[in-house]
């Protein structure tokens, strides 16, 4: 499958997947990834963008007053930022 066809797909699959953050983080993880195969996106730019996307998931859970889930997000970010 070209990597522009799986991108629109994954875009698709985001927009349907509004509300439920951790298949959409999925999702751009996946754009990510696809991206930096092409050589459009350099490795330590995914990374980054995986360590904002999981401190915005622990704000989203702190905002919800889900504490476990905030920490995790949080963790997960503040250790691949660290690994940069």
């Amino acid at each position: 499958m070209s990597a522009e066809r799986e991108i629109r797909q994954l875009q698709k699959a985001k927009a349907q997947r509004c509300g439920n953050l951790v298949e959409e983080a999925a999702v751009c993880n996946r754009l990510g990834e696809i991206l930096a195969s092409h050589g459009s996106v350099a490795h330590r730019e995914i990374t980054e963008m995986r360590s904002q996307l999981y401190l915005n998931l622990g704000l989203v859970y702190d905002s919800l007053k889900e504490p476990a889930k905030c920490d995790h997000y949080i963790k997960k970010s503040i250790f691949l930022s660290e690994s940069c």
